[in-house]
């Protein structure tokens, strides 16, 4: 569970960046506006990140949870980019229901915590997401071969549908 909430940490903090590149990549229910996240992320206790966040939902969703597909991938500079999903334990596809949702804004937002409804209705969702960096273990060689500029890929499914995506580029991570 500690593995999951790093990861789960990790992924939310690559989802955050201000220099960084974001892109909409479409779907059927919703559209991210804006999601604005600093060039480079801290991973260090006490670390706060605030994110702008946009999104429309112009369909409201039908299931109480969704199927998430993220794509994390660490630059290799010449070589291109490894996906690392592989080692995180299937991290990067998994069903996430409400109560899941409403746990991981309680345990890793700030005030102000968004409000939002559950499964999501129709409308305009604009709100900061507040992250504050908890107490990690995180051994040396994380530390070292973590580092780096990532690019990450999340796309929401509903029922088999694809209903929201979005893209980040170019986010450094320090340790």
């Amino acid at each position: 569970m500690a593995r999951l909430g790093l990861i789960a940490l990790l992924a939310t903090l690559v989802a955050c960046s201000y220099a960084a590149k974001f892109s909409d990549c479409g779907g059927s229910h919703a559209r991210f506006l804006a999601i604005g996240v600093p060039s480079t992320i801290k991973v260090q206790e006490g670390f706060t990140l605030s994110v702008p966040f946009h999104a429309r939902v112009s369909r409201a969703f039908t299931s109480t949870s969704l199927q998430v597909k993220l794509k994390i991938e660490r630059s290799l500079g010449w070589f291109g980019h490894q996906n690392i999903c592989g080692l995180t334990g299937g991290f990067c596809d998994r069903r996430v229901n409400c109560a899941q949702l409403n746990d991981v804004v309680n345990k890793f937002l700030l005030a102000p915590k968004p409000h939002f409804e559950c499964p999501f209705t129709v409308g305009d969702y604009n709100f900061p997401l507040n992250i504050k960096v908890p107490k990690l273990d995180i051994p040396g060689a994380i530390k070292v071969l973590g580092a780096g500029t990532y690019r990450l890929t999340a796309e929401f499914y509903d029922n088999g549908r694809k209903t929201g995506c979005f893209k980040l580029e170019d986010v450094r991570v320090q340790f």
